[in-house]
């Protein structure tokens, strides 16, 4: 997925404050979610898999302000999705068809048990004006290909051919998630590109 624009990304949950999204212009205080689902900018490699759910925003019980991205299946949207049941996974076509009609605040990729694939999540590294942290852009330098804005506009998601050489890396002090195949769990897409101008 090298250098693959045309071709799909992480956070099951963000840390899901109200925050200024700098693309979105203005703080969200219903979903937590300043961007819009851009369908085209998703990488067709990830298309091509039946691994996609949607995803409603839910406040956290007993914490004001903070939303998780819980997971629903596309074929039946009532229903909640399990990141380790492929029967509740569809296509993005149909990931997309129940988004598009409003009956989701986004769509995910799920990542159990795919073979070759790493997926990067950097939270909070954009600040109020649109601009990547240190670390990020490092991050992002070292290893060109698909990035995309997450949801609220202030992290980062990354998609990439390869395999861990062991467990996931979950360094919430830094912000910087690290899941291969062996991880059970969903990336929100936005297919918002970064650095694509």
């Amino acid at each position: 997925m090298a250098n693959d624009r045309g071709a799909v990304s992480p956070s099951a949950a963000t840390d899901g404050r109200d925050q200024e999204s700098p693309v979105a212009g203005r703080v969200n205080k219903i979903t937590y979610a300043g961007l819009p689902l851009n369908p085209d900018g998703i990488p067709d490699e990830l298309k091509k898999h039946i691994r996609f759910v949607l995803y409603r925003l839910v406040e956290k019980d007993g914490k004001p302000g903070k939303r998780d991205k819980v997971p629903y299946q596309p074929d039946n949207p009532r229903y909640k999705a399990k990141s380790d049941n492929p029967d509740h996974w569809s296509t993005f076509d149909k990931a997309l068809e129940v988004y598009s009609a409003g009956r989701a605040h986004g769509i995910g990729f799920v990542l159990t048990s795919i073979e070759s694939l790493v997926a990067i999540d950097l939270d909070n590294c954009i600040n109020a004006d649109g601009k990547a942290s240190k670390t990020a852009l490092e991050i992002v330098s070292a290893l060109p290909g698909y990035w995309e804005m997450s949801p609220s506009g202030r992290g980062l998601h990354g998609f990439f051919k390869g395999s861990l050489p062991g467990p996931d890396i979950a360094n919430h002090k830094t912000g910087v998630e690290i899941y291969g195949g062996g991880s059970t769990r969903f990336i929100t897409l936005t297919g918002q590109l970064w650095g694509s101008a």
